[in-house]
C-alpha cells in the first residue's frame, strides 16, 4: 500500500526528487515576509490576523502548516478549503500577497496532502509546487521541508528522497546564498511540553538543517518564540494563528516564548557586508476585546547570516 501511494504521489507532483529553483526577482531588502502557522481552525480569529498583516504591509506570506484542522481536505472541492484557508486570508489574498506553503501534520489524516498541489496549480497567487522545494528573492535562500517525511515512520522512501534532496540543493547554493531560511511544520525545540522534535525528526534536522542554515522557522507549538541557537542555526517558532499552547517547558536556550496570537514578521538588512534578518514577533493586546486585535510588537531580535555552511 505504501509503494501505491508513493507512485500515486510522485505522479501527481512530478518527481519528489527535484523540485526546481523558483528565483524571485524582488529585492529580499525591501520585502516583509510574513510567516504563521497552525491557521486551520477558528478562521475568525485567522481572518482578523490576516488583517493586521495586510495593515502591516506584509510582501510575502509563508503558511506553516496545518492547514485545515482536523484532518485535513477530502478533495480539491472540499468547502474547508474555501472555510478555513481561502476566506480567512481573504484581506490578503484580494491585495494580490502571495502565499507560500508547507504541510503540518493534521494535512495528511486523511492521507490527502497531494490535493493541495491541485488547488495551488489553479491558483498563481498561491506557490505549493511541491512537498519540499525552495524559492529565491534576491540573496535569500529559503528551504521549504515537508518534516512529515522526517517524523512519521511509514514514509521511508519520501524520507530518503528529501535527505538526499536537502543534502544536493544546499551543496548546489553554496557560495550563492547571502541568508538562508528553512521553513517546516515541525520545531528541533519547543517550549511547549511534548513539543521537541521526536527522536527520528530531530537526527534527521540535525544531519541536514541544523548547522547549515542561519535560520529555522516553524509551526505545530501554538506559541510564539525564540528558542535561541542550535549549532548556529536560530530558532523561531510562529503558530499560534488560531489556537493557543502553554510555553512551561522553557529552557536556559530559550529567549522569549508567549501564548499569544500573532506573527512573525521579518526584513533584511545589510550590515557589515552581511545580512541581517530583523525578525520581529507582533500579537494581539493581551487587554484586546472579544473579537479584536489591537497589534503590538512582543519581541525583536537580529539573526546575522552566512548563507549555506
Amino acid at each position: 500500500m505504501q509503494i501505491l501511494r508513493y507512485l500515486a504521489v510522485t505522479i501527481l507532483a512530478g518527481s519528489l526528487a527535484g523540485p526546481a529553483l523558483a528565483n524571485k526577482p524582488a529585492d529580499h531588502l525591501d520585502t516583509l515576509f510574513c510567516l504563521t502557522g497552525d491557521t486551520g481552525i477558528n478562521p475568525e480569529q485567522v481572518y482578523t490576523l490576516a488583517e493586521q498583516m495586510a495593515d502591516l504591509g506584509c510582501d510575502q506570506v509563508h503558511v506553516l502548516g496545518d492547514l485545515i484542522y482536523p484532518n485535513g481536505l477530502t478533495s480539491k472541492d472540499d468547502p474547508n478549503a474555501e472555510r478555513l484557508f481561502f476566506s480567512p486570508f481573504r484581506p490578503l489574498i484580494d491585495n494580490g500577497v502571495p502565499f507560500y506553503l508547507v504541510l503540518g501534520n493534521h494535512d495528511y489524516r486523511l492521507e490527502t496532502e497531494h490535493v493541495w498541489l491541485e488547488i495551488a496549480a489553479e491558483h498563481p497567487w498561491l506557490h505549493y509546487p511541491d512537498y519540499y522545494y525552495t524559492t529565491r528573492v534576491g540573496e535569500l535562500c529559503i528551504i521549504n521541508l515537508d518534516t512529515n517525511f522526517f517524523e512519521k515512520l511509514d514514509y521511508p522512501i519520501q524520507r530518503f528522497q528529501q535527505s538526499g534532496w536537502l543534502d544536493a540543493t544546499l551543496d548546489g547554493l553554496m557560495g550563492q546564498c547571502g541568508y538562508t531560511m528553512a521553513l517546516a511544520h515541525h520545531p528541533y525545540r519547543s517550549s511547549t511540553p511534548d513539543d521537541n522534535a521526536s527522536l527520528q525528526l530531530g537526527w534527521e534536522l540535525k544531519s541536514h538543517v541544523i548547522g547549515r542554515v542561519d535560520l529555522y522557522v516553524s509551526g505545530h507549538s501554538h506559541i510564539l518564540a525564540d528558542e535561541g541557537q542550535a549549532e548556529g542555526t536560530h530558532l523561531l517558532i510562529s503558530g499560534s494563528a488560531a489556537r493557543l499552547h502553554d510555553t512551561s517547558s522553557r529552557t536556559d536556550l530559550t529567549r522569549f516564548a508567549v501564548s499569544r496570537h500573532g506573527f512573525l514578521g521579518i526584513r533584511f538588512s545589510r550590515a557589515d557586508d552581511r545580512l541581517l534578518a530583523v525578525a520581529t514577533f507582533y500579537g494581539c493586546s493581551e487587554d484586546a476585546a472579544e473579537g479584536r486585535c489591537p497589534l503590538e510588537q512582543l519581541w525583536q531580535t537580529e539573526i546575522p547570516g552566512v548563507g549555506v555552511r
